[in-house]
């Protein structure tokens, strides 16, 4: 359709096409990356937590036999002293 030779042009350069893409791409970029660093943190405070658990449930199971142990060794001690005054 002609144009009436007084009005200018509507069409712009499309100069500012690539800069709004890669405003667009980088905006994405960091958006999946928080994603995953996101996904990664929840992982690894998981993780911490399981292993937390883990320590304590084996301190529970471990702390009547380290009793235990420092028991004898007292005992033995003892023991060892007695022989050493009387011999």
């Amino acid at each position: 359709m002609p144009r009436w030779p007084g009005t200018r042009s509507t069409r712009r350069p499309a100069v500012r096409v690539p800069g709004v893409l890669l405003l667009w791409v980088w905006i994405v970029v960091v958006v999946l990356a928080l994603v995953v660093l996101g996904g990664l943190a929840h992982g690894l405070l998981g993780a911490f937590s399981r292993l937390s658990r883990e320590v304590q449930g084996a301190d529970e199971d471990l702390r009547p036999v380290l009793e235990q142990l420092q028991a004898t060794a007292a005992r033995a001690e003892a023991v060892s002293a007695r022989r050493a005054n009387t011999g």
